[in-house]
């Protein structure tokens, strides 16, 4: 999996360009894998779908 982390709230001023970078080095991946990295190993793990409108959203 991958995600971020705002443990701080200037962090937000830093998410955006936190999702380019993952999404970066993502795309350098097969396509099966970048998704089961981004949020398919997470819909496993916790047992819940990931609503595709939120992908991409804070």
């Amino acid at each position: 999996m991958v995600g971020s982390d705002t443990w701080i709230n200037a962090q937000w001023d830093r998410y955006t360009g936190i999702m380019t970078s993952n999404r970066a080095w993502l795309s350098k991946l097969p396509r099966e894998v970048a998704e089961k990295i981004a949020y398919k190993n997470a819909e496993k793990l916790f047992g819940r779908k990931v609503s595709m409108e939120l992908i991409g959203t804070k």
